[in-house]
């Protein structure tokens, strides 16, 4: 597992340190766009003046620039306090719509999404906006193929339990080496922390890695699942 994927868990896992990671965050991710922001400005100037908007060299820059952006975005999505807007539905609805979204780029990267559901239907309390943007990433983040093994069920502690398990290692996965990772697992485990619940992570040598996840079934009324302090 990279480092800052580890670190970043290890703070995330409590409310406590998710303020202080919003702390020292939040106004370094701020100067760092507004650097960005004016890289990609001189970026584009110098390469409308050389006339080659759509030369390799400049393609390949705004591609490193588009990487960073997403970096920062991620870094501010895990650190920033989480407004949620829980709705209480089934969580095969929720898969299956996005196996058919994921489709066309599973294909293209080799990936397949195999869905395990339990025999009786399960539904769950949580924010299908922040659960799609959230997943959405960890999909389309990596490139390693394969397929991706999903199941759920409702344990007998009245929680939500889902295991998402992946057969290759949990390393940087990239269309490019020297892209930045992406934070797609810490930004799971800010969401199970915002959730209520928990995200553990198992590495299995040689065999990929396995992301277990628990939430309340109904946990509306629960503090840790209402972190809405405004940022």
């Amino acid at each position: 597992m990279d480092r800052l994927v580890e670190e970043l868990l290890n703070v995330i896992s409590s409310p406590e340190g998710i303020n202080e990671l919003h702390d020292v965050l939040g106004s370094f991710c701020h100067r760092w766009r507004n650097h960005l922001n004016a890289l990609s400005l001189g970026i584009h100037l110098t390469s409308q003046a050389q006339g080659n908007l759509h030369g390799d060299f400049w393609q390949d820059m705004e591609g490193r620039y588009r990487s960073l952006e997403r970096l920062i975005t991620e870094f501010q999505e895990i650190s920033r306090p989480a407004r949620l807007t829980p709705l209480r539905l089934p969580l095969c609805a929720f898969w299956a719509d996005r196996h058919v979204q994921w489709q066309p780029e599973c294909e293209r990267l080799g990936r397949t999404l195999e869905l395990s559901p339990p025999s009786t239907l399960v539904y769950a309390e949580f924010d299908p906006t922040r659960f799609t943007q959230v997943f959405d990433t960890l999909v389309i983040g990596r490139d390693a193929p394969g397929p991706i093994e999903v199941r759920w069920w409702e344990g007998p502690d009245k929680h939500v339990r889902v295991e998402w398990h992946e057969p290759e290692a949990l390393v940087r996965h990239h269309r490019r080496t020297d892209q930045p990772a992406s934070l797609a697992v810490p930004l799971l485990g800010r969401l199970m922390t915002s959730h209520g619940g928990r995200l553990d992570v198992t590495e299995h040598p040689g065999c990929g890695f396995t992301l277990a996840m628990a939430w309340p079934l109904s946990h509306t009324k629960n503090h840790a699942f209402a972190l809405t302090e405004e940022a």
